[in-house]
């Protein structure tokens, strides 16, 4: 008995010593590029919000950095670029954005199942976009995210170096998609939109750790953006947030 309860007593001390560990690392989280955003409800949203199209943007960047942070902290320091806009770090994301060269990769095998990205951009072919809006070919790409690598890491080494970061993890673009397979649901105004934001961690070297694609759906008759934000961006950045978590050890 005695025996059993020293060994609960040691796991735990060895998982809070590990958890505790993290808190001596820091996480940077980087929003997405203006450019990268698929809002393919953007008219509905806008017309319901009375937002123009870029502070839609900047709402959703805001927001989204500020819930994969929230979902972080309490497993590592986490610290957002885009909710910290000093003169440096505006400097700093700009620069980290110019870095970036996109190419599609796999979902991981155990997300495909419930994911159905259709990003548009391979390799260093930048985006086309009308106001700021990505405009794409519907092509099937199902089966993968967009993924991103760092073009110049001695430049990204400078940054990791100056903000004590030991990971950086990147949005690489963020999508609502409709589902329009259904022409009565559609007729109804009742068919599936889906969240989705795509995103890769990197260490401070610049080298790409893992990379994913987070999912959430939700119905078509909600336009109100607040509403969207505060209850979904919550549960992309905790599939965000168990995604990653393995990789900080």
């Amino acid at each position: 008995m005695k025996l059993k309860l020293f060994l609960f007593l040691f796991g735990i001390s060895i998982l809070t010593q590990a958890q505790d560990s993290l808190f001596h690392k820091n996480l940077v989280i980087v929003s997405f590029n203006p450019d990268m955003i698929n809002n393919q409800a953007a008219k509905p949203m806008l017309q319901h919000s009375g937002m123009s199209y870029d502070e839609m943007v900047n709402f959703l960047n805001k927001e989204m950095t500020y819930y994969i942070g929230v979902a972080f902290q309490k497993i590592i320091k986490s610290f957002s670029l885009n909710t910290s806009l000093t003169t440096n770090t505006t400097e700093d994301l700009y620069t980290i954005w110019s870095l970036q060269n996109y190419f599609l990769s796999p979902i991981p095998k155990e997300q495909k199942r419930n994911v159905d990205p259709t990003s548009k951009l391979i390799g260093k072919k930048k985006p086309k976009h009308t106001g700021g809006e990505v405009v794409q070919n519907i092509n099937s790409l199902k089966g993968n995210f967009l993924d991103s690598k760092i073009a110049d890491k001695r430049t990204f080494m400078s940054i990791t170096r100056k903000l004590h970061a030991n990971f950086v993890l990147i949005i690489n673009e963020l999508d609502i998609k409709e589902d329009y397979s259904d022409p009565y649901a559609v007729g109804q105004n009742d068919y599936t939109r889906q969240l989705q934001i795509h995103f890769t961690l990197f260490n401070n070297k610049g080298e790409n750790i893992a990379g994913n694609v987070a999912t959430v759906d939700f119905s078509s008759k909600e336009n109100d953006i607040k509403k969207v934000v505060e209850q979904y961006f919550p549960v992309a950045a905790n599939k965000i947030k168990l995604f990653t978590s393995p990789y900080f050890q």
